[in-house]
């Protein structure tokens, strides 16, 4: 992927998931040197994520190989190489916070 700046694009979230109230709107961006941001929380009623999806990135930007991020709620955030973002959690939750994951796309 050439690397080009854009600013941050709304993800759409699978059914089921909504931004959280109160707190920054999960997006997406890459950055001047093709790293893909990810940011934002997602508010779900569901009491624990067992790996069900939470958005898609578009296919350019999805990354080569699956990843998996630590939450600060205690939770894992998978990106898989489909361009999935996948949410599982051990405690009971209502929110998942994707702020911090970075990526080089495959592309």
């Amino acid at each position: 992927m050439a690397a080009f700046a854009i600013g941050w694009t709304t993800l759409s979230l699978a059914s089921g998931f909504t931004p959280a109230s109160g707190q920054a709107t999960p997006s997406y961006r890459v950055d001047g040197q093709g790293v893909v941001w990810l940011s934002g929380t997602i508010a779900f009623t569901s009491q624990t994520l067992s790996g069900q999806t939470l958005a898609t990135l578009p296919a350019p930007l999805a990354p080569t190989d699956n990843l998996r991020f630590g939450n600060a709620g205690g939770g894992i955030v998978t990106v898989l190489s489909d361009g999935t973002i996948h949410g599982y959690t051990g405690t009971a939750t209502t929110l998942m916070s994707l702020d911090g994951i970075q990526f080089l796309p495959a592309t």
